[in-house]
C-alpha cells in the first residue's frame, strides 16, 4: 500500500490547490496549480515520499550467447522492478581439428563441426600475430572445409578458426582456434 505525504512550502497569504498526482513506482508524478483568480502566486516547494510494501514475482532469466542471464524481482503493486543473480554469456565452443592442405597457390583448410553454430571464420595471414589477416566467412554449420585461392607460392600461411552464433540480433563469436602454419605450393 502507498502512502504519500506532502508538505507545502509557502507564505501564509499564498493559497493553491491540488490538480492531480499519479503513483508510478517509487516516485509520483503531480501538477500543482495555484488557484486562478487569487493575483499572487509563486512556486511551491513540495517533499514528498512513497512507500509500498512489495509483492514481488520473480523471472529467471536465462543466459544467451549474446546477453547474460539474470533474476528479474518485479512489484505487482508499483510496477518497481531490480536484477540480480546475474550469470555470464554462453560460449561458443571454438573448433577443433584444424587442418591445413597446401596446393597450387591454394590452401585448404578443415576443422571439426560446432553443433550450436550457424557459421564459422577462417584467418589466415603471412605473419603470427595475424597483422593484416584476411577473413573468410562460412555462413552454413555444417561447411567444414574450404579452399583459400590467389596466394603466394613458396609463402608460409598461419590459419585459424572460429565458430559464430547470431541471436537476438547480434553476433557471438568463440575464441580463436589454435594456429597452424603450411608452406603454399
Amino acid at each position: 500500500m502507498h502512502s504519500i505525504s506532502i508538505i507545502i512550502a509557502h507564505r501564509p497569504w499564498r493559497v493553491y490547490k491540488y490538480y492531480y498526482f499519479i503513483i508510478r513506482g517509487d516516485s509520483v508524478i503531480f501538477q500543482l496549480t495555484p488557484i486562478l483568480n487569487y493575483p499572487y502566486y509563486e512556486p511551491v516547494r513540495v517533499n514528498f515520499s512513497v512507500t509500498c510494501n512489495h509483492l514481488y514475482k520473480n523471472t529467471v532469466v536465462k543466459p544467451t550467447y549474446t546477453t547474460d542471464g539474470y533474476t528479474l524481482h518485479k512489484c505487482s503493486t508499483c510496477g518497481y522492478s531490480y536484477k540480480d543473480k546475474k550469470t555470464s554469456k554462453l560460449k561458443l565452443q571454438t573448433p577443433n581439428g584444424l587442418t591445413l592442405k597446401s596446393g597450387k597457390k591454394s590452401l585448404t583448410v578443415s576443422y571439426k563441426k560446432v553443433a550450436k553454430a550457424i557459421g564459422y571464420q577462417v584467418q589466415y595471414s603471412l605473419k603470427s600475430n595475424f597483422k593484416s589477416a584476411k577473413t573468410v566467412k562460412i555462413n552454413k554449420n555444417a561447411t567444414t572445409k574450404t579452399t583459400i585461392k590467389k596466394l603466394t607460392s613458396n609463402k608460409k600461411y598461419y590459419v585459424r578458426v572460429r565458430s559464430y552464433v547470431v541471436q537476438n540480433k547480434k553476433i557471438a563469436y568463440s575464441e580463436w582456434s589454435k594456429s597452424k602454419n603450411t608452406k603454399v605450393k
